[in-house]
């Protein structure tokens, strides 16, 4: 596939930036940040423009902080003008990852999300009678710099997007910033290479990738260990990363396989208990910020709401009913 040219100037054009600002804005009009820039909004993009154009934007500090929701991580979040231009950029070069990512890649991508790729899974789980479940170790901290700028430079020949790309990586360092457009979409991207190389692996009969959370079936589990080694190699030597240990194993499907926070078997979608854990948790935290006046009703009810939608992917009725037996819901 030919490399890709032409790109900076719709990424800088004021159409392509007013457009970005919608995106971006969505539902985040009461912030303060966004509500400042909205008031001026025409000489913002305008100066936007005008930096983008003569190579003197430069990325302004992320704001950090740590959850601990299922996991500790760090998320650091750009300025809102940053989120315009990171916008901006990806609005025109989603195309063009769409076009290189494998079929069974899933996240940040339209109609492939966490419903597709437990769907995909069930299938596969039904095909297939083992699989191997691995994901890379601190993924997003780990990402090599010089590998992904190397990457980007076999699909795209726009030199100014180019550098445009390198600033923003750079701006965060080690790896990629969670919580940024662009790295969600920069890091499946940086995975692209390890999605053909199973390809080309015949014990490897099925796969999908969630961003770094990989699942790959086959036939026979001693062919999943020669893929596991062979992955093990792979990431090392091309992408400078590594596999959690802790998570990698070979399992029965029959048993079930630990994928998204649920478990898909051949009879269907389970939640596992310490997502089941994690939804009373957070229905708890929610309705105490509701008490303490830090939450209003409607975004109690929006919080609730999608906490029971996640659970809703599974078989979870049973468990619910439990949970609200014990805890019945607070009237709002």
């Amino acid at each position: 596939m030919k490399r890709v040219g032409g790109l900076f100037d719709r990424v800088a054009s004021f159409e392509g930036l007013l457009a970005a600002y919608g995106r971006a804005a969505k539902g985040k009009r009461d912030r303060p940040g966004v509500a400042a820039f909205f008031r001026a909004r025409e000489e913002e993009l305008c100066r936007l423009r005008r930096e983008l154009l003569d190579g003197t934007w430069r990325p302004g500090g992320l704001r950090s902080f740590t959850i601990f929701d299922p996991k500790e991580r760090e998320i650091s979040v750009p300025p809102f003008r940053d989120r315009v231009v990171h916008h901006a950029v990806i609005g025109v070069l989603s195309p063009v990852f769409e076009a290189r990512f494998d079929r069974d890649s899933y996240g940040c991508r339209k109609d492939l999300g966490i419903d597709a790729a437990l769907a995909r899974a069930l299938a596969f789980v039904r095909r297939f009678p083992f699989c191997l479940k691995t994901d890379v170790a601190k993924f997003f901290p780990s990402v090599d710099h010089r590998v992904l700028a190397a990457q980007l430079r076999r699909v795209l020949k726009d030199r100014r997007l180019l550098e445009l790309l390198d600033r923003v990586v750079a701006a965060h360092r080690p790896g990629l910033p969670i919580g940024s457009l662009t790295s969600q979409w920069l890091a499946n991207f940086i995975l692209t290479p390890l999605d053909r190389f199973l390809r080309a692996r015949p014990e490897a009969r099925g796969q999908i990738r969630y961003m770094d959370d990989v699942l790959v079936f086959g036939d026979r589990r001693a062919g999943l260990k020669v893929v596991l080694a062979a992955v093990r190699g792979f990431l090392a030597e091309k992408l400078h990363l590594s596999l959690k240990d802790r998570v990698t194993a070979i399992h029965a499907t029959k048993t079930g396989v630990p994928f998204l926070g649920f478990r898909v078997k051949p009879g269907g979608i389970e939640v596992r208990r310490p997502g089941f854990r994690r939804f009373g948790e957070g229905v708890r935290r929610a309705e105490w910020f509701f008490r303490t006046g830090r939450l209003t009703a409607e975004k109690l009810r929006e919080s609730v709401t999608s906490r029971l939608a996640h659970l809703g992917r599974a078989r979870s009725l049973a468990i619910l009913r439990a949970h609200f037996a014990r805890s019945p819901p607070m009237e709002w």
